[in-house]
């Protein structure tokens, strides 16, 4: 096997066999979104035979060369055939991609690395004895296979009787196309909340990915104003929590749950197996997540510093290395 960038001519299969074997956010359709700073990796069994890939992203902050997850993206996969029959063979052959992947990230001219892997992936040993620190994080998945009044019982008593009161005093839950809407509610959330956001990133995935075969956005209504808004990607397997906002001066805490309430049958109506609540890592918004009845599910990232800058960032993020 080898590893090198993804040329033209096998767009079209990397595209497909991350259709087939990766999710929503492995394409390079989706990396095209986050422009030249964007790199689709080819796995290659042999010199031509593409089996697989990831994407990586570049960027340049206070003079260090960073490599991380594309934005907006939860993970650099890698997603790759492994059609081996033993269950040995299969481990065997992911350990020698691992060992080839971390080899190759070695090579390039990072300063500061840090990228996630699928949360499948549980065997991350030949990153660690190729001296990447690997670090848990974790997020909510919700199984799909349950009825929905099941999912309903199983969520948060306080969720449920917010989501009541939002309908009792009169608001209303819409699904929209229209992703303007959200695109205003996001924006709204990061202004109050003082956090800076890709306004160039936000609007390619709105106006330029999002469409009827990927994406499902609903609002929240109090009057016909717009208090509360949810877009989901989705692939053939699984829905993503990518994009959610809300306008505090409505002060109604059950509008964005309702929202999200309305994701998860129409998740569910579509025949997918899994709701992933993206960015459960991040402490205001875990608790909220955790209300709606996933499963905390770990996945890893594997993390790694070149000198002088990995003793600069033990004193800063020793958390991470």
């Amino acid at each position: 096997m080898k590893i090198k960038e993804l040329e033209q001519k096998d767009e079209e299969q990397f595209n497909q066999l991350a259709e087939e074997l990766g999710t929503i956010y492995s394409s390079a359709k989706w990396a095209k979104l986050f422009g030249e700073n964007a790199t689709c990796y080819g796995i290659y069994d042999g010199d031509s035979s593409l089996i697989g890939g990831f994407s990586i992203f570049k960027m340049k902050q206070y003079g260090f060369s960073i490599y991380r997850d594309l934005p907006f993206t939860p993970e650099m996969g890698p997603f790759f055939l492994n059609n081996s029959q033993s269950h040995i063979k299969k481990v065997s052959k992911w350990k020698k991609l691992s060992e080839l992947i971390a080899e190759h990230l070695k090579k390039l001219p990072f300063s500061v690395m840090s990228l996630s892997l699928n949360h499948q992936i549980v065997d991350t040993q030949p990153f660690i004895w190729k001296k990447f620190k690997v670090v848990p994080r974790y997020k909510y998945i919700l199984e799909l296979n349950k009825s929905v009044e099941e999912i309903w019982q199983n969520m948060a008593s306080d969720t449920r009787n917010e989501i009541k009161k939002g309908e009792k005093d009169g608001l209303k839950v819409e699904k929209t196309d229209d992703y303007s809407l959200i695109h205003t509610l996001v924006n709204k959330t990061f202004s109050r909340q003082k956090m800076d956001i890709d306004q160039k990133y936000v609007e390619r995935i709105l106006f330029d990915f999002a469409n009827d075969n990927n994406s499902v956005a609903y609002i929240t209504y109090d009057d016909e104003k717009p208090i509360a808004g949810a877009l989901m990607i989705y692939d053939k397997n699984s829905s993503h929590g990518l994009l959610s906002g809300y306008d505090h001066n409505s002060k109604h805490r059950g509008a964005l749950s309702m929202c999200i309430w309305e994701t998860m049958k129409y998740c569910k109506e579509i025949g997918l197996k899994h709701y992933d609540f993206e960015g459960s890592m991040i402490p205001r918004y875990e608790n909220f997540l955790r209300r709606f009845g996933g499963t905390l599910t770990p996945y890893y990232v594997i993390n790694r510093a070149k000198l002088p800058y990995e003793f600069v960032l033990k004193f800063f993020k020793r958390e991470i290395f």
